[in-house]
């Protein structure tokens, strides 16, 4: 009697840890971690190759536009900064736009995975 309430009471306890409290902290714990940290990451990996490839575009065309201020006269060089200035700034808003956008998708796509996850427990 004593070890079949023993075994019993070993076998049930142990398999409910094990079972449930391992499971909860795999699932549950582990794809928090994979959604929300991960995405996190990847959202912000973005954001600053956006930043960086902006600031590389401004860097790379600034010789330009200082070629374009020494070499040309008054009149000429102002009109040819304005349209160096004008991509420059489309270039920002566009790529920074498109960023942002792509953090949205992200964004979206992980609630949405998120809440079919838990919507199956």
């Amino acid at each position: 009697m004593y070890i079949y309430v023993h075994t019993y009471i070993h076998t049930y306890i142990h398999t409910y840890i094990h079972t449930y409290i391992h499971t909860y902290i795999h699932t549950y714990i582990h794809t928090y971690i994979h959604t929300y940290i991960h995405t996190y990451a990847h959202i912000h990996a973005r954001i600053i190759t956006s930043y960086i490839s902006t600031i590389y575009t401004i860097l790379y065309n600034f010789p330009h536009v200082l070629l374009l201020f020494r070499k040309t006269s008054f009149k000429h060089q102002s009109n040819h900064n304005n349209h160096l200035l004008i991509f420059i700034i489309y270039y920002f808003i566009i790529n920074y736009s498109l960023s942002l956008y792509d953090t949205y998708l992200c964004v979206i796509s992980m609630q949405f995975n998120f809440r079919q996850f838990l919507s199956r427990y």
